[in-house]
């Protein structure tokens, strides 16, 4: 039987088991906030181009208003994701 150890994790290991499938592959963790009725867990936009994307450069104007989507509830909290994206 394999142990995980908390102490060993990383928090994107952790997050990883948490949220949604692949969501950490697009966005980068910035804060997670226990408020007394529910989770919310920050998330940024990965500064990456897609590959589907044409050659060329391109610069980042900044976030967009951010998008809170409500997740599966956790220890009898809802959870929220609170999602910025970049602006195209």
């Amino acid at each position: 039987m394999k142990y995980f150890y908390l102490s060993y994790m990383k928090t994107q290991d952790i997050l990883q088991h948490l949220l949604p499938e692949e969501i950490l592959s697009y966005f980068d963790s910035t804060d997670i906030l226990n408020k007394t009725e529910k989770l919310i867990f920050c998330l940024d936009e990965k500064h990456q181009i897609p590959d589907d994307f044409p050659n060329g450069e391109y610069e980042a104007k900044g976030f967009t208003p951010g998008k809170n989507l409500q997740d599966f509830p956790s220890r009898g909290k809802a959870v929220v994701l609170y999602v910025m994206a970049k602006v195209a």
